[in-house]
């Protein structure tokens, strides 16, 4: 009895050892060589090995103060383990020793060797440095007259030439820190001053943002499923829908738009082209089913082109806040409301409490301009329950999803009439019916609490008061027999589709 434990103990190693092996030939290696931002510790290396450890393993063979010329041999050492793929990332070092020319003679090299040892060359962009201009952009070091976006281009073109997979880290990371500013990108440093090594969250951050570019590249460190899914304009009217199989390919792909099913793809292509959409925004929806029985639905929505919305005026440009409807916080949609305002271009006394006389002076400027349309003038009796009540723009009353834009259709006033009244407006009213802009000036508004047709005072406006300045509608009084500016709000628009 005393012998069967050991020998029982002995079996479940073996076991556990064969299992050990076979599920770390079901991974890929991964080879990575090159300066410090790759190296263990503080370069993005060690959080890429986390981020892929189930699907790869990770031999990083990358060295601080490394250059393509200091480690050609420890490259020979990296190639006997037999990677399938290599990644190779230098420049930081490289640029204070030799000219970009030299580099990519030593890149080529390096490439040459990685191929005649069975694997396969990947090529990055050294990543960027984290220093910063006055505009808080990304602004390269210069070491003896040479920068680093020059290593960057020279990489790019030996890749090009020698026909190797390539990721251009060095715009990859230039975009993520100018997007981030300074201030979060210090917070991936090394040390307090280092501005171009990394600590654990600027490495894993930059490895994944180098692990969604290589899976478009390599197979092997995709997910199962499908995923993805984009919708992009392919001309000609056509939506043209792509998206990346998984390591098992799906056997069918069926495409539905806005909830209904329009035709099938085939799984080998990764693309379906909708020949006939309607305008204006589409949901598509990828139901992939994968050769196991199980089934992936994705989503993926096309925007519509700017020509396709409209407003009746012809006026809107949906570019506005990237498409979104700021009463909804969606994408315009096909009858959605909105209104415009404006501040005339001429000037008219405040002696008629009768405020369809003025009324028909707005009306009278937006025909002029060529923009027709209902118009009324933002402007009341004494109080701003007068202007409510007289432009339609009291949330007890009306709809309160509608935004107020300025005449441009793109710059958003307010949400809606909540945020119209809420002391402050997000933009001034500061452009004319015919779109020029009023740097300066005084509006008769009715307020403060003067109301049009007052014989003594009129309450005023500023044209170029916002951001929480109450100052738009309630600046003080001016002289009714005076002549100033009006505003004037549109009525409720709806956004129409092109034929």
């Amino acid at each position: 009895m005393k012998s069967l434990f050991p020998l029982t103990y002995i079996l479940f190693l073996c076991i556990a050892f064969v299992q050990a092996v076979h599920c770390q030939e079901d991974k890929i290696a991964i080879g990575l060589i090159g300066d410090s931002t790759v190296a263990p510790r503080n370069g993005w290396g060690d959080g890429f090995t986390e981020l892929v450890k189930e699907q790869a393993t990770v031999l990083n063979y990358a060295v601080n103060g490394a250059t393509l010329d200091s480690l050609s041999g420890r490259l020979d050492t990296l190639l006997q383990t037999k990677p399938d793929y290599l990644i190779v990332q230098f420049g930081h070092n490289d640029m204070k020793g030799y000219d970009a020319q030299v580099y990519s003679e030593k890149l080529r090299d390096y490439i040459k060797r990685i191929r005649d040892a069975g694997a396969t060359p990947i090529i990055f962009s050294p990543v960027t440095r984290r220093w910063f201009d006055e505009n808080n952009k990304i602004k390269p070091k210069v070491y003896s007259g040479r920068t680093l976006p020059a290593y960057a281009q020279a990489a790019k073109n030996v890749a090009e030439e020698t026909e190797t997979l390539f990721l251009n880290l060095y715009a990859l990371s230039v975009n993520h820190h100018n997007e981030i500013g300074p201030q979060e990108s210090y917070s991936y440093n090394f040390r307090p001053n280092d501005r171009t090594h990394f600590n654990a969250k600027g490495g894993k951050v930059m490895a994944g943002l180098i692990l969604d570019q290589l899976r478009i590249l390599l197979p092997e460190l995709r997910d199962e499923d499908p995923y993805f899914p984009e919708a992009k304009d392919a001309g000609a009217r056509s939506i043209k829908l792509t998206w990346y199989n998984g390591r098992v390919r799906p056997t069918s792909v069926t495409v539905f738009r806005d909830g209904k099913k329009i035709g099938s793809a085939d799984p080998a292509t990764c693309t379906y082209v909708d020949q006939d959409p309607p305008r204006g925004n589409v949901d598509y929806r990828l139901e992939f089913v994968l050769p196991n029985g199980a089934t992936v639905s994705l989503a993926s929505n096309f925007p519509g082109r700017p020509e396709d919305f409209k407003g009746e005026l012809g006026i809107l440009d949906p570019t506005h806040n990237d498409g979104i409807n700021p009463g909804t916080f969606k994408q315009w949609r096909k009858g959605d409301p909105y209104r415009l305002m404006f501040v005339s271009s001429a000037k008219t006394d405040a002696t008629s409490s009768d405020l369809s006389t003025y009324d028909a002076f707005v009306a009278s400027l937006a025909k002029k301009a060529g923009i027709g349309g209902s118009w009324q003038v933002f402007g009341g009796g004494g109080n701003p329950d007068d202007i409510k009540a007289h432009t339609q723009t009291d949330k007890q009353n009306y709809p309160d999803k509608i935004p107020v834009l300025l005449i441009d259709g793109k710059t958003r006033i307010a949400n809606n009439y909540d945020d119209l009244w809420d002391s402050k407006i997000d933009a001034p009213i500061n452009r004319t019916e015919t779109g020029e802009v009023v740097k300066e000036g005084v509006v008769f508004a009715g307020t403060a609490p003067w109301g049009l047709g007052n014989p003594k005072r009129v309450g005023i406006g500023d044209p170029t008061a916002h951001n929480g300045k109450w100052r738009w509608v309630s600046a003080g009084t001016n002289n009714p027999q005076d002549k100033q500016r009006v505003y004037a709000i549109s009525e409720v628009l709806n956004i129409t589709l092109k034929d």
